[in-house]
């Protein structure tokens, strides 16, 4: 499932940050956090009539193509006002 991939990346890289920290330590249920996703899709699963799960991924992903979209032309005006001597007043 691609939503426990992500969610035991996440914990990984919180793992790997607290352990930077040298006794700072991780919960027990920390590594268990994947299955507790896996619960709580499968409990959601009968909802599938009322609310469109399979459009869920795609509505998320148009959200972030549009902040995307928006950083990049925000970027390039900036870059563009300091290379016409704008100082960076389109930010």
């Amino acid at each position: 499932m691609i939503i426990e991939g992500i969610v035991l990346a996440v914990a990984a890289v919180a793992r790997f940050v607290a352990g930077l920290f040298g006794g700072l330590s991780m919960p027990g249920w920390w590594d268990s956090l994947g299955g507790y996703v896996q619960d709580l899709f499968g409990y959601m699963a009968g909802l599938g009539g009322w609310i469109p799960f399979g459009h869920i991924g795609n509505a998320v992903a148009w959200v972030f193509l549009c902040i995307g979209i928006a950083l990049v032309v925000r970027l390039v005006r900036i870059v563009a006002s300091f290379l016409t001597a704008g100082g960076g007043s389109a930010a």
